[in-house]
């Protein structure tokens, strides 16, 4: 945090009622396990935990409480509040409203942890970078990340999430974005916003209440474009992987082998060429959409292509590796929706031999749930996959559609199970190069099947 606060301070300006002497801070915990001597605790409460149950464990060591009911036998400062979660993030405002850097706020349907990673890996070249952590981008996770700026941070790159509308705009409120982007809107927890129009809109809240001095970099590509300029009365700042009339595009892309791209960088103040080390096509636009913004953020363009250039790649996202001579594995097991896991057959099949897809269940699709994973079956018969291996109650649809050569099962036991006896990956296919991405949503645990398929096939 940026210096010390108390938390008589924070409940003046926020409401609430303080219980006991007052104490100050500089550091918050959230987790009963990892308390230090002299943080605050705050007791969130969710659908399947409470913190207040963990009060006693923690008491000793924190010099304060934030509850949402007063514990009078305890001698210690207390913020007692109706909501803790709404109390974690008027702290996390308090703390922003210190900081003089720039923050960038990202969101979007898929991507959004990529492009995050991209801008921050621009801007560390030229000064230090606080980066949401994973994909910490809801409720809890964007206030726990604003609470750790501290006075050494010059830049902060906050991962934005939705499921419902009104969750972007909440988040802004306390976030307080110089710099906002929507990455691409595509259909993702349609369960909770009904159709791809009303993602659109939520997403949009990005850009609404942008300060006057702020910047909205807007993909030109996405059929609301327009919506969005209109809607906001920030300075904008456009991109597109393709049309030259954008404040920041691709031009020249050329395809390397195994999957990664080259293409020439197009900028206000001039043209650079990109070595993408990521595979992907999507990943241009990806680090076009990063170029955009980490240079209005300040960054120079032998800044944005070192940075660039010299892309790590994240675990989980389209992390491949070489198991042996004729095995490689595209993990990117860490989520999935429709328009990611598109992405990512695109570069399976980018890259030479045979095409194994191992894909789980997408989740948060709504009533389109069924026609959705059909959906990404045929995508996947019509890029040419060769093999397709689907897990889940919903891939079975996927499977179906896809035909012959798919197998189904119901749980994550019996692929493992028939991985094993097949031996698919070394013995049936011998002397043959094999790529296999494995692609599900989070709830599915597919990184299980990838762990399986590493130990298999380590050299």
């Amino acid at each position: 945090m940026i210096g010390e606060f108390t938390l008589s301070h924070v409940a003046h300006n926020y409401g609430g009622t303080i219980v006991h002497p007052d104490c100050s801070f500089s550091s918050v915990s959230t987790d009963s396990r990892v308390v230090e001597n002299g943080q605050i605790f705050v007791a969130l409460k969710g659908k399947k935990f409470d913190g207040h149950e963990f009060i006693s464990s923690v008491s000793k060591k924190v010099c304060g409480l934030v509850v949402e009911k007063p514990l009078l036998d305890l001698e210690i400062s207390q913020w007692v509040v109706p909501n803790t979660t709404w109390a974690l993030g008027q702290i996390a405002k308090a703390n922003r409203d210190k900081f003089n850097g720039c923050l960038i706020a990202v969101t979007g349907s898929c991507g959004k942890t990529s492009v995050k990673e991209m801008i921050a890996s621009i801007l560390k070249k030229i000064g230090s970078v606080l980066v949401t952590k994973d994909n910490s981008n809801n409720e809890i996770g964007v206030p726990t990340t604003l609470i750790n700026i501290s006075a050494a941070h010059n830049y902060a790159v906050v991962e934005m999430g939705a499921r419902n509308a009104g969750d972007i705009n909440y988040l802004c409120e306390i976030a307080k974005p110089d710099i906002a982007l929507i990455n691409n809107i595509l259909p993702a927890h349609l369960k909770g916003f009904g159709d791809i129009q009303n993602i659109a809109k939520a997403k949009g809240e990005i850009y609404r209440d942008l300060r006057n001095n702020g910047t909205a970099v807007i993909n030109i590509d996405e059929p609301y474009a327009q919506v969005w300029i209109k809607s906001t009365n920030a300075k904008v700042i456009t991109f597109s992987t393709h049309d030259i009339r954008a404040d920041f595009s691709a031009q020249n892309i050329t395809s390397k082998k195994e999957g990664y791209f080259n293409f020439s960088l197009v900028t206000p103040q001039g043209t650079i060429q990109i070595n993408l080390p990521l595979r992907g096509k999507h990943n241009i636009a990806n680090a076009v959409a990063s170029a955009a913004c980490a240079h209005t953020a300040g960054a120079q363009l032998q800044t944005i292509q070192n940075g660039l250039n010299n892309l790590t790649q994240v675990e989980g996202r389209m992390e491949c590796t070489k198991l042996s001579s004729d095995l490689f594995l595209i993990d990117d097991s860490y989520n999935a929706s429709p328009g990611s896991v598109k992405a990512a057959i695109d570069t399976l099949i980018e890259i030479n031999g045979v095409s194994i897809l191992v894909l789980g269940d997408m989740a948060e699709l709504g009533q389109d749930e069924i026609q959705l994973h059909a959906d990404i079956g045929k995508y996947a018969f019509d890029a040419g996959v060769d093999i397709f291996l689907a897990v889940g109650p919903l891939s079975f649809y996927a499977a179906k559609e896809f035909g012959v050569k798919s197998q189904h099962f119901n749980e994550k036991k019996e692929l493992l199970n028939y991985l094993d006896d097949s031996k698919i990956l070394n013995e049936d296919l011998p002397d043959i190069k094999k790529v296999i991405l494995v692609k599900g949503s989070r709830f599915m645990g597919m990184e299980d099947i990838s762990d399986s398929i590493k130990n298999q096939g380590a050299i």
